[in-house]
């Protein structure tokens, strides 16, 4: 009986593959057989999944090379060995601890009573609205100030479920041209070996103009960008495999843009992480502002998909190699346990 009715699935999800190869390109029934061998070898080998596998274009690499890409496997076991999973779940905490680096104030509502919240939204005249724990942007809102009793009936509406407020970032006058929508930031991993810092990755992220976040989850783009330089190197993409050579909303030409204060942005980044020492690799959201870099988050699992999808090309070897050393890993996978995973 089992196996009567795990074959149909089995079935269909080989034609769920072969529909999704086609829409990459394999044209013939024969290509798309290859590819799904293919696949198969490499989610046995490489536990790589059908998404990762068709993003990073796996098939067209040799196995001593794709091996280096991260994958969402070894974002939620491999990780666990060298950073302190979940602690900068909560922004809140990231914040108190990097107070410095982020340029704005940010609170926790519920610790704040009804009138501190209003005053401070009246004080600003428009705040962001995010969960603490929350990623990919769910959650958030902006909220402008109408009236006092606007403010208390939201307040009413947020108390006691882990919201926090804080001020909206007014981004630099040229990061703005490219999507005045949203907050347009920069992904920058980082990996941590004792004092020293090393950057991995890149990406820079925008909204293609309809929403007020960046993030590619929510349909944003991304495009690579030269860690030394700080210039986009490739043009934008999104997670359906979009490319966009010209913004959608601005036209403005992606690859080539200089993001401001490069320099300043690694320097800030890298002292932040030495603040961070319980964690090896972490992924830092940074905004550019008219006054230089600041940070948005922290993520404390940072995706692998971010930093890959756009160049196709692999990540994961310096930190592959961090965590092969057994030296480096300081937590047991049983006690460190991913909230997300």
């Amino acid at each position: 009986l089992k196996g009567g009715l795990l074959m149909p699935k089995i079935i269909k999800k080989m034609h769920r593959f072969m529909s999704i190869a086609e829409k990459y390109g394999f044209k013939t029934k024969k290509d798309r057989i290859k590819v799904l061998f293919d696949f198969l070898y490499c989610e046995i080998r490489f536990h790589s999944t059908q998404t990762e596998y068709f993003l990073y274009n796996y098939n067209i690499y040799k196995n001593g090379y794709r091996k280096y890409f991260l994958t969402n496997y070894q974002r939620r076991h491999s990780l666990r060995y060298v950073n302190k999973v979940g602690l900068v779940q909560s922004k809140l905490f990231c914040y108190e601890r990097l107070k410095t680096f982020y340029g704005r104030e940010i609170f926790d509502i519920s610790r704040n009573t009804e009138r501190d919240f209003t005053s401070f939204v009246k004080k600003h005249g428009k705040v962001f609205l995010k969960p603490d724990k929350e990623s990919c942007g769910r959650g958030s809102e902006i909220f402008e100030y109408i009236c006092d009793e606007n403010c208390k009936k939201k307040y009413d509406e947020l108390v006691g479920k882990d919201m926090i407020c804080e001020e909206l970032i007014v981004q630099n006058s040229e990061i703005s041209k490219v999507c005045p929508a949203s907050v347009n930031s920069c992904r920058i991993m980082t990996l941590r070996d004792k004092d020293s810092i090393k950057i991995v990755a890149a990406t820079f992220k925008m909204s293609k103009g309809e929403l007020f976040v960046d993030n590619l989850h929510a349909d944003g783009i991304g495009a690579a960008v030269d860690v030394k330089t700080g210039v986009v190197i490739t043009e934008g993409r999104d997670y359906a495999n979009n490319t966009f050579i010209y913004h959608p909303m601005t036209g403005m030409v992606i690859p080539g843009i200089q993001l401001p204060f490069w320099s300043a942005t690694l320097y800030l980044v890298k002292k932040a992480h030495l603040l961070m020492p319980e964690s090896a690799v972490l992924g830092w959201d940074v905004a550019f502002t008219d006054n230089g870099p600041i940070i948005i988050e922290v993520n404390g699992a940072p995706g692998p998909n971010i930093h890959q999808f756009a160049d196709k090309k692999p990540k994961g070897r310096p930190i592959m190699e961090f965590i092969s050393n057994k030296k480096n890993r300081t937590y047991k996978l049983k006690d460190n346990i991913d909230p997300n995973a």
